[in-house]
């Protein structure tokens, strides 16, 4: 409970809208129901020459008590109002994820969040020289990938094969990646895939022994193993073309660079395959 000295200080306080002569004309109960109603100052108890010392003082303590009241329900009030914020900032978030995924194969995302998050992954191994309680970001390998003869499927089996076979390769590629990595579909029979390599920040934990060649011809390996989409009992061979960069701290590229880089060193393997 506040004492009297606290409501007399001369502390500034939000002005109530009433002139002070009307204020003085109050007797206790009208004090009292101004309180009540949240419609009284510190500084009208104090000045109001109707009321006794007595009477002052117990009015100020019932307006200390209906400040503290009126504090813990806006603190409830804020409580809530974070809570709604959180699940508002939950539900933007699962709302872009789900804008951000490819129409056909859904566990790929799209172009424009294949950037955004390339750029992120660039910057952060310019960066990866500060220090850092979290495991250190020491590369990124980038795999990109394409289906061959994509458009022979299509012509021969229709459409419809030609997306199941995309369905089929992302669900492939989304099953041996790992949680931390990224899956991207740039568009047509194309996908890209991002490796994140990390290091201990303090020369422990971490599954990230591993060599980032390693890495990413164990994935390869498994993509290319027995693909292949079922047409009326027929299997129909999916075979791929991969093209791969690995970047470091010293890679200069922007993400467009690092991906087109990527990309010619896949049409490079496809130029060498028998069409």
């Amino acid at each position: 409970m506040n004492s009297w000295y606290n409501i007399c200080m001369p502390e500034k306080t939000p002005d109530s809208g009433r002139k002070a002569p009307e204020v003085q004309q109050l007797n206790f109960k009208g004090m009292r129901d101004l309180i009540m109603a949240g419609k009284c100052t510190r500084d009208e108890i104090r000045t109001n020459a109707s009321l006794t010392l007595e009477e002052q003082v117990s009015l100020g303590d019932l307006l200390a008590e209906r400040l503290e009241w009126e504090q813990a329900r806006l603190k409830e009030e804020n409580a809530e109002l974070q809570k709604e914020v959180h699940s508002n900032k939950e539900e933007i978030s699962h709302l872009r994820e789900m804008v951000g995924r490819d129409a056909l194969v859904t566990d790929a995302l799209n172009r424009e969040y294949m950037t955004d998050i390339l750029e992120s992954v660039i910057r952060e191994l310019k960066h990866q020289g500060e220090k850092r309680r979290s495991p250190k970001l020491k590369a990124a390998v980038l795999v990109y990938i394409d289906i061959n003869k994509f458009k022979e499927i299509n012509d021969r089996y229709g459409h419809s094969v030609g997306d199941q076979a995309l369905i089929i390769l992302g669900r492939r590629i989304a099953e041996t990646i790992r949680p931390r990595d990224h899956l991207f579909r740039p568009g047509g029979d194309e996908f890209l895939i991002v490796l994140p390599v990390y290091e201990p920040a303090n020369g422990e934990g971490v599954d990230e022994a591993v060599d980032p060649k390693a890495l990413y011809e164990n994935i390869i390996r498994n993509l290319r193993s027995n693909l292949f989409v079922d047409v009326e009992g027929e299997r129909i061979s999916i075979s791929l073309s991969t093209g791969v960069d690995v970047l470091d701290s010293t890679s200069p590229l922007t993400a467009e660079e690092v991906i087109k880089k990527a990309e010619q060193k896949m049409y490079k393997e496809k130029r060498g395959e028998t069409q």
